[in-house]
C-alpha cells in the first residue's frame, strides 16, 4: 500500500504569489469616523496592505483616515494614503498641499508611497488639461518629499483620457472586467499609456469580502511577491558619498588621497558624488573643507529626490609645501548622518622661501644682494629684476645651492630697480622672498677735460656715463664744485664755453643726470683758460688753377678765416674790357687754410687781374686780415704749353695724348676738362689756332712767391703767372 503523507495547513497568505490588500475610506465606518474593520482578522486572512483615503479636493479630509490607518498599522498591515482628486474644481498644487497636510504621518518611512486618485471629471476637462493637472500634482509631491507618488485610474482613463507623459508615475490600475477580475493572481489588465504589466497595484473588485469586515469592500493585489511589496514601503533618506566608483563611509579613518605633487604644480582635483539612496527628500548644506583645499564647484543640487545624485569638486592647493590633511564635511537631513565627514590628505613637495632679502650695496653698474637660505633641498636660487614699480620681472641670473649672495653686474645706473629671489630644486620653485628695491647711482662722467689756449672759447669734452640721459655743466673761479654756478644742461658729450672772459682761469665741473632725475657726484675740477687772440691773419699765398673744372683762384692764409669768407672777397677783372667776373662759390680747405673761389664756366680768353679784399676777412677772434693781395692770369683755350699762343707745339701735345679716355688735364691736351682727349679738344685747338694773348703792358709783381700753391706750374720768369 502506498504511504500517504499528511499535508499541514499553511497560512493563507503564503499560498499566493501576489499579496492581497484593500482600499478603504470613511464608507467602511459606522458613523464616518469610527473604524469598524478588525484589521487583525484581515491580516490573519491574508490582507497585507491597505490604501486609505486621507483627503479629497482642495481642503477636505477623510474623517476616518486617522482611525483606519492607525488600526491597520497596529495590525502590521502596510498602510498607504491616497487623495481623491477634483481636478475641475481646484488647482493641482493646492490639492497636493491638502494631501500632504492630511497624510504627512503616512508619507514617511515604512508607509507605502502616496497615491493620486484620478477618476473624477464632472466638468469635462480636456485630456491634455487632465494630464497636465496630474503631472503638476505628482511633481509637487515628488519635489517636496522626494518620493514618487502613484496614480490610480481605471483602464478607460489609462487608455482614452490620460496622455503618455503620466507614465513616469507608478500605476494603480482598476478593472472589474470578468476576464481579469476572476484571476487576480495572474491577470494583466490593460494599462493604456503605461507599458504592459508595469502596474504596481490592481483593484480587481469593489464587491470583495474579507475576514473582520461585513459588507462589500474594494480588493487589490500587488504586482509582485510579499518581499517585493515590503520593499515598496518608503525608505528613509540615505546619503551615499562616492569617490569615483568607491564608496566613502561617514566617519571613516582612511583618508582619500589627492596624491603627491610639486609646489606650484597644477592643483590635484577630485570630484565627489553625493546620492540619495533612500526615498525621502535628502537636503545638503554647509560644505566645509580643511586648510589646504578649496572648493572648485559646490553641490549642483542641495535637495535630492530618491535616486538623484549631485557632485562637488575640490582642489588641493599647491602654492605652499607640506602635507595637507583634514576632514571634508557637510550637513544632511539623514537622521543617521546629519554631519557627514571623511578625511582627505595630500602632499606638496615644497621648498622653503629664502628670507631677509636685502640690498647690501650698489654702484652705477652693480647691485649686491643678500638673503638667508632656509631650504635644504634647493639646487639654486633664481634672481629676478624689474625696472620701476610698473616694470615686468625677468630672471637675470642664479646662484648655486647654499649661497646667500648675488651681485647684479648688469644693473643700469640711475635706475630704480626691484629684486626678488626664490629657491629652485630642478623641478619646482619656492615662493618668492619679499621684494626689495634700490636706486642705483649715476656714474660721474669720465674723461672730463677743458682745453684752454683757444682764442675764442674753452672747449669741454667728456665720455658718456652709465645711467645718464643728460649732463649739467658748472663753472667757477675756484676749484670747488660747491662754489660753482650752473652753466648749461645738455645731452651732448661736449660744450664750448664762448662766454668765458679772456685771460681768466676757470674751473669746470660736470655731473650726469638720470631718467629719474637723480644726479651723479661732481667730477673733479678741470681748469681752462681762454687766451685772447690779438694777432690778425695774413696772406700765405695765391694761385690760379687751370686744370680743374671749374677753374679756380686759390688764396691761402695764416689761420682760419673760413667763417668770414664769401664770393665778394675777391674782385676778378678782364683787363681788355675792365669786365668783372664774379666767382660762383667759395670753399674752405681747412688742412691748408686755403680759400678756393670757383670761376664761371667758359670765361672769355684774355688777361685777368685778381684783387683780394681784406676788409671783410677776419679770424675767429674778429681780427681783420692785414694787407691785400693781387695776381694776374690769362685764359687761352688750346694753349697746352702755356706760351701765350696756339701753334703746332700745342697740336703735337694734343696729338700725343689723343684718344686717351681718362686722367688727362689741360696741359696734356684736355681743353674741355672732361679728363679725355678727343675730337672735342681738337675742335677747341683748331678754333683757336694761331691766336695769342700778349703779356699785359704793365704786369703786376707777385705778393707772395708760393709756387707750391700753383696748380698750373711753379712761378718762373714766365710773365703770365707773376703775382702783383
Amino acid at each position: 500500500m502506498r504511504q500517504i503523507h499528511r499535508i499541514e495547513h499553511l497560512e493563507s497568505r503564503l499560498l499566493f504569489a501576489r499579496p492581497y490588500g484593500v482600499d478603504v475610506s470613511y464608507y467602511q465606518t459606522t458613523n464616518g469616523t469610527t473604524n469598524i474593520i478588525n484589521w487583525s482578522q484581515a491580516k490573519a486572512s491574508g490582507i497585507e496592505f491597505a490604501l486609505i483615503r486621507s483627503s479629497y479636493g482642495n481642503a477636505s479630509a477623510d474623517t476616518a483616515f486617522v482611525s483606519q490607518a492607525s488600526a491597520a498599522k497596529a495590525a502590521n498591515v502596510l498602510v498607504g494614503a491616497y487623495h481623491f482628486a477634483y481636478p475641475d474644481g481646484s488647482d493641482a498644487i493646492t490639492e497636493a498641499n491638502n494631501f500632504m497636510n492630511r497624510a504627512s504621518a503616512y508619507m514617511g518611512v515604512g508607509s507605502l508611497p502616496p497615491v493620486l486618485d484620478m477618476e473624477n471629471n464632472d466638468n469635462a476637462m480636456t485630456n491634455s488639461a487632465l494630464t497636465t493637472w496630474a503631472n503638476d500634482f505628482a511633481n509637487h509631491i515628488y519635489n517636496t518629499i522626494g518620493v514618487k507618488p502613484y496614480i490610480y485610474c481605471n483602464s478607460n482613463w489609462a487608455t482614452n483620457i490620460l496622455q503618455s507623459s503620466v507614465n513616469q508615475w507608478p500605476l494603480w490600475i482598476a478593472n472589474y472586467g470578468a476576464a481579469y477580475s476572476s484571476i487576480p493572481q495572474t491577470a494583466n489588465p490593460p494599462t493604456g499609456v503605461w507599458p504592459s504589466n508595469t502596474w504596481k497595484f490592481y483593484q480587481y473588485t469593489s464587491t470583495g469580502s474579507i475576514s473582520g469586515y461585513t459588507g462589500n469592500i474594494d480588493k487589490d493585489v500587488f504586482n509582485g511577491d510579499l518581499a517585493a511589496l515590503q520593499a515598496e514601503a518608503i525608505l528613509d533618506r540615505e546619503v551615499t558619498v562616492l569617490d569615483g566608483p568607491a564608496n566613502i563611509a561617514d566617519g571613516q579613518t582612511g583618508a582619500i588621497s589627492f596624491g603627491t605633487v610639486n609646489q606650484n604644480a597644477s592643483a590635484p582635483q577630485k570630484t565627489f558624488t553625493v546620492r540619495n539612496d533612500g526615498d525621502l527628500l535628502l537636503n545638503l548644506s554647509s560644505l566645509i573643507l580643511p586648510v589646504g583645499f578649496t572648493i572648485v564647484s559646490n553641490f549642483g543640487d542641495t535637495s535630492l529626490v530618491s535616486g538623484q545624485s549631485t557632485t562637488f569638486t575640490v582642489n588641493m592647493l599647491t602654492s605652499t609645501g607640506g602635507v595637507k590633511s583634514g576632514n571634508i564635511q557637510f550637513t544632511t537631513n539623514d537622521g543617521n548622518e546629519t554631519t557627514f565627514n571623511f578625511p582627505v590628505t595630500g602632499t606638496v613637495n615644497g621648498l622653503s622661501t629664502p628670507t631677509g632679502l636685502q640690498v647690501t650695496g650698489s654702484t652705477y653698474n652693480s647691485v649686491s644682494l643678500g638673503w638667508t637660505d632656509t631650504s635644504a633641498s634647493e639646487t639654486s636660487f633664481r634672481i629676478e629684476r624689474k625696472t620701476g614699480a610698473g616694470g615686468t620681472y625677468a630672471e637675470i641670473g642664479f646662484t648655486p645651492a647654499n649661497t646667500q649672495t648675488y651681485t647684479d653686474l648688469t644693473a643700469p645706473g640711475g635706475s630704480q630697480l626691484y629684486y626678488r629671489a626664490r629657491a629652485y630644486d630642478g623641478t619646482q620653485y619656492s615662493s618668492y622672498a619679499t621684494e626689495v628695491n634700490t636706486t642705483t647711482p649715476v656714474q660721474t662722467p669720465p674723461n672730463f677735460t677743458a682745453s684752454d689756449n683757444l682764442n675764442d672759447k674753452i672747449a669741454l669734452t667728456w665720455t658718456a656715463s652709465a645711467g645718464s640721459i643728460s649732463y649739467q655743466v658748472f663753472r667757477g673761479t675756484v676749484n670747488d664744485s660747491a662754489s660753482s654756478t650752473f652753466l648749461i644742461s645738455t645731452t651732448q658729450l661736449s660744450f664750448d664755453d664762448t662766454d668765458a672772459i679772456g685771460n681768466i682761469t676757470y674751473y669746470y665741473f660736470i655731473r650726469g643726470i638720470s631718467g629719474i632725475s637723480t644726479a651723479s657726484a661732481f667730477s673733479a675740477g678741470e681748469a681752462g683758460l681762454r687766451v685772447v687772440d690779438t694777432i690778425p691773419p695774413t696772406f700765405a699765398g695765391s694761385a690760379f688753377s687751370l686744370d680743374t673744372s671749374p677753374q679756380q683762384v686759390r688764396v691761402s692764409f695764416s689761420e682760419d678765416v673760413a667763417a668770414s669768407l664769401d664770393v665778394n672777397d675777391v674782385t676778378i677783372t678782364r683787363l681788355s674790357e675792365s669786365a668783372i667776373i664774379v666767382p660762383t662759390g667759395v670753399m674752405w680747405e681747412a688742412g691748408t687754410s686755403t680759400a678756393v673761389f670757383a670761376l664761371p664756366a667758359n670765361i672769355a680768353m684774355g688777361n685777368y687781374h685778381v684783387v683780394v679784399n681784406n676788409a671783410g676777412i677776419k679770424d675767429p677772434a674778429n681780427n681783420t686780415l692785414i694787407g691785400s693781395s693781387s695776381m694776374d692770369f690769362y685764359i687761352l683755350p688750346g694753349d697746352a704749353n702755356r706760351d701765350r699762343k696756339v701753334d703746332t707745339l700745342d697740336f703735337n701735345i694734343l696729338a700725343e695724348g689723343f684718344g686717351a679716355a681718362a686722367g688727362k688735364v689741360f696741359s696734356t691736351g684736355d681743353f674741355s676738362l672732361d679728363s679725355a682727349i678727343d675730337s672735342v679738344d681738337f675742335g677747341v685747338l683748331l678754333s683757336h689756332y694761331g691766336m695769342t694773348v700778349p703779356i699785359p703792358s704793365a704786369p703786376l709783381a707777385a705778393l707772395v712767391p708760393a709756387p707750391s700753391l700753383f696748380a698750373m706750374q711753379p712761378i718762373e720768369p714766365d710773365p703770365d703767372t707773376l703775382l702783383a
